[in-house]
């Protein structure tokens, strides 16, 4: 059996966090450890100790919004894969774009978009994968 892959939520919305990491737990096409950070400076701190290969994220959180996260992300570990799960994509859609965002997800999502997003991105390489 493979390593697990390591997974970031960042959300602002504890239940919505959970449910997504639910889902991703209950879909996965491969052994996956899933962690969540309820702001965009815990989910900054996560990535700076961690190892992560994929973050999902809001884009309006309070303080810290989706796209100055991911910026701050990309600098430090600009292989990690994003992808945004907001219900607000379309006002950031051009720049998220120029961050390399992996993937954007419109809330609410079908838990298969996630599972088939999650396998995608894990399994290609960065530069394969952007949507």
């Amino acid at each position: 059996m493979s390593d697990p892959k390591h997974i970031l939520i960042i959300d602002d919305d504890r239940i919505v966090a959970e449910a997504l990491k639910m889902v991703i737990v209950n879909t996965a096409t491969q052994p996956v450890e899933v962690d969540v950070a309820l702001t965009g400076a815990s989910g900054f701190d996560a990535i700076m100790f961690n190892p992560y290969d994929l973050v999902f994220m809001d884009l309006r959180m309070p303080h810290w919004n989706g796209p100055e996260v991911v910026q701050s992300l990309k600098m430090v570990n600009a292989s990690v894969r994003v992808v945004i799960y907001s219900g607000c994509v379309q006002e950031f859609r051009s720049e998220l774009a120029e961050l390399g965002v992996d993937a954007i997800l419109q809330k609410p999502c079908p838990a298969q978009t996630i599972r088939d997003t999650v396998s995608r991105l894990l399994a290609d390489t960065p530069q394969d994968a952007k949507v």
